[in-house]
């Protein structure tokens, strides 16, 4: 590991340990149903950075976001979670079926519902680095579409400028906004899930 390596992961840590979580959020496990509206889970709000190179994320900024799900959502340790390279416009989280299979040995619902949960919780905790803002999920529904058998993948499209600029904007002037986020499930090329929700930044006095 380089200085520069090892600065940046001590002065994550530090963030995340004065980033508290919500009395009013619930683990992530309770929501791996699909069972989302009026829960959610609180992020830590570390400083803004420019994140995108050569139209992907940074090796760097996606291992921070790694490391934020895993001290802050413990499960997504025990869930194999990588967050993985993709275009510019998108936001991935893989995990493998070897830990998240059911009694046939494909994908577990509710493990695929998390890790599409990720996926848009993971792009927005990156947008709104900058905004001290908590990023919280108040709504969500999934429709199931074909078996996982090897490894879930999900991919958050990235909403455009204006939506993500509307976003920030209410945000500073009334200190909540909303934003409705698609995921895809994919394996192999073919959509398996399509995940939709419903997402919202508060202060953190609100949260």
């Amino acid at each position: 590991m380089t200085t520069r390596q090892h600065r940046q992961r001590k002065t994550i840590r530090k963030r995340d340990a004065t980033g508290a979580i919500s009395a009013n959020a619930v683990p992530l496990s309770t929501l791996l149903l699909g069972k989302c509206e009026n829960y959610y889970l609180a992020a830590s709000r570390p400083n803004a950075q420019e994140f995108v190179c050569c139209g992907r994320m940074e090796e760097d900024v996606l291992r921070e976001v790694e490391e934020f799900f895993y001290d802050r959502i413990p499960l997504t340790r025990a869930m194999g979670i990588r967050v993985v390279p993709h275009e510019e416009h998108m936001f991935a989280v893989e995990a493998p079926i070897a830990l998240n299979h059911n009694h046939l040995h494909t994908a577990f619902g509710g493990s695929i519902n998390a890790v599409a949960i990720l996926a848009g919780y993971g792009l927005l905790w990156l947008t709104l680095r900058s905004e001290a803002a908590d990023v919280v999920i108040a709504e969500s529904s999934i429709r199931f579409l074909r078996p996982v058998r090897e490894r879930i993948r999900a991919m958050c499209v990235k909403p455009d400028d204006s939506a993500l600029t509307t976003l920030k904007e209410t945000f500073r002037k009334k200190g909540k906004s909303r934003i409705k986020l698609s995921v895809r499930v994919e394996e192999s090329g073919l959509q398996a899930a399509q995940f939709d929700a419903t997402f919202v930044a508060l202060r953190p006095s609100q949260s």
